[in-house]
């Protein structure tokens, strides 16, 4: 070994190496690690060519000094194992403990349980010798010290004492592996983070930097994004708004199709009462992930790679919207606020930027997008209308008690007309939660489609269907048109003969209760009189059947007169049109 370094010291400082053939200092030394490997000499056990170097570099150039550098790697150097010498013995059971007196006062300072603060390795080490100097014991060195609490076996058992759960879940507990999904729609994720940066004014007129929190709707098997929503203009909130709308997005482009399972964090904008019972209307299963398991939430991944993706459209100042550690922000010298987008550019860059996410090529040769929307999990049922209007459409409050059985509603403007059903068992059932109210608000989900209304507490009642629309004028009256016409004057009498006999059913238990209550007050009244009295009753009951059944036949000839009228009438209109267009041929 000495022979060894007197060689390599004479090569490495006169250049001799490169007389032996060598063009570099790494290649001898590569070469003189091999041959030392084979030779293993005593004191100069080298594994690479840079800690052969460093040897070299330090050896003295007095013979004596030179042969303890060489054993002092190994001899007369105790440290490492006098860890473990000194047992600790409870002499009240006689167990022997499994940590020595070294290892439990340096874990005890290295772990500090039950406590947040944790010391650098040096005022660690410095407790540690002094505790040990008490006991009469000689402690380790610092570097012994750095290299116990540095193997790996320690750190992973002190992990969750020193730095937390969620470090310890995060890199050291086991967790399950899965296969990669096959289908689309058989799991959705949700998450969310602030990706996209922007610029903006304050009150004061002074330019300052924000990133809009993104939440996403994403589908596992397919890494589809499917819905997102924003947060609002200087605000970092998340909440149930904004997952229902990103919800509402991916339902729309999901079709009916029914979602199978959706996980999401522990974030209040999954876990509030109202997200909850939204969740478990879209949703056949929905659960969080354990708190403190990241890794259980696909959405977390695909964030961090969508986030990657977005870095490419410019330059992130931080990895998070409220990073803390100087390594992860920008340099704020160099960092141009005015260069950033405003809000509507940062939300037309993320537009775009999931738009190319979903439509970028994969391994399997499909896009997100393709795979998404072919091949979905064939166990997935179909929402019904009602369900899919109360998941996707609009929420409107209305006043049932003056509507006049048509319920107009508003949505960018436009108006969308619905018809109230006006039969027996709806006027009942509108009675009924009614009670003795004023007026009667209900919630309405609707789409053009149809309207479905609830009343308050979300107890279903009945649907609405679109309104069919007359013309005003017969000059532009379609097919359409006319019978939408003759629906509603045939609603408007059948309402009419409904409020009518409601008014004769008064009429006729009116005339009951009279004439029982003129017997029962007779003083004198005999059996004779009570058959007299209802064969009076039974002949009036006859005849005023028999004028019903007369008035009704009387009105149902009166509506067949009406209609013959109307066609007599649009007879007369269609020969006048045919006539006028006659003449028109002649007419310049």
């Amino acid at each position: 070994s000495v022979a060894w370094c007197r060689f390599l010291k004479r090569a490495l400082s006169r250049n001799e190496y490169k007389r032996l053939g060598f063009p570099t200092q790494v290649d001898f030394l590569v070469l003189c690690v091999d041959l030392l490997a084979e030779a293993s000499l005593e004191g100069l056990r080298i594994k690479n060519a840079d800690s052969l170097r460093k040897k070299i570099g330090g050896i003295p150039e007095d013979p004596g000094q030179l042969r303890e550098w060489l054993v002092s790697g190994k001899y007369g150097n105790d440290n490492r194992r006098i860890i473990g010498k000194f047992e600790l013995v409870d002499y009240t059971t006689g167990e022997v403990m499994k940590m020595d007196a070294h290892e439990t006062v340096i874990m005890t300072y290295w772990l500090n349980p039950g406590g947040s603060e944790k010391d650098t390795k040096r005022e660690l080490w410095q407790l540690y010798a002094g505790d040990m100097e008490a006991m009469g014991i000689v402690p380790v060195k610092p570097s012994t010290f750095n290299h116990y609490t540095n193997a790996w076996s320690r750190k992973m058992l002190s992990a969750k004492e020193r730095h937390g759960k969620k470090h310890f879940k995060d890199t050291y507990r086991p967790y399950v592996p899965a296969k990669p999904l096959e289908f689309a729609n058989s799991l959705w994720a949700s998450d969310g983070s602030g990706v996209v940066p922007y610029r903006y004014q304050d009150q004061y007129g002074k330019w300052r930097m924000m990133k809009i929190y993104v939440m996403l709707i994403s589908d596992v098997g397919s890494r589809y994004i499917a819905g997102y929503s924003v947060s609002r203009k200087g605000l970092h909130l998340e909440d149930g708004t904004m997952l229902r709308q990103a919800m509402r997005m991916a339902l729309v482009d999901n079709g009916k199709t029914e979602v199978l399972d959706f996980i999401s964090d522990n974030h209040g904008a999954y876990t509030g009462e109202a997200s909850k019972a939204y969740l478990q209307r879209v949703c056949r299963n929905f659960r969080t992930i354990a708190p403190g398991n990241s890794q259980a939430n696909p959405a977390e991944a695909m964030f961090r790679l969508f986030k990657r993706r977005f870095k490419s459209y410019f330059k992130l100042p931080e990895t998070s919207w409220n990073a803390r550690s100087l390594e992860s922000m920008a340099n704020p010298d160099y960092y141009d606020i005015m260069a950033l987008p405003t809000y509507t550019e940062a939300i037309e860059k993320l537009t775009v930027a999931i738009r190319e996410w979903n439509n970028t090529r994969l391994e399997n040769e499909l896009t997100p997008s393709e795979w998404f929307h072919t091949l979905k999990n064939d166990r997935a049922g179909q929402y019904t209308d009602r369900q899919y209007r109360r998941i996707t459409g609009e929420m409107s409050k209305r006043d049932l008690s003056y509507l006049r059985s048509i319920l107009t509603l508003e949505r960018d403007g436009k108006e969308y007309k619905f018809d109230i059903p006006t039969d027996a068992g709806t006027v009942a059932l509108i009675a009924q939660h009614m009670g003795y109210a004023s007026s009667f608000k209900t919630h309405v989900y609707w789409n053009s489609e149809g309207a479905d209304v609830y009343t308050t507490d979300e107890v279903y009642m009945f649907t609405c269907p679109p309104a069919p629309l007359a013309s005003k004028s017969m000059t532009e009256a379609t097919p359409d048109s006319l019978r939408a016409l003759a629906y509603y004057n045939r609603k408007g009498a059948e309402f009419e003969e409904m409020v009518d006999g409601f008014v004769e059913d008064v009429e006729a238990a009116k005339a009951v209760m009279v004439r029982g209550y003129d017997f029962n007050i007779r003083d004198n009244a005999t059996k004779e009189d009570y058959n007299a009295m209802h064969e009076q009753i039974s002949a009036a009951e006859y005849e005023r059947g028999r004028a019903k059944l007369e008035a009704k036949k009387q009105r149902a000839r009166e509506r067949e007169r009406k209609k013959a009228d109307q066609v007599q009438q649009q007879a007369v209109i269609d020969y006048h049109k045919n006539h006028i267009s006659d003449l028109s041929k002649y007419i310049k």
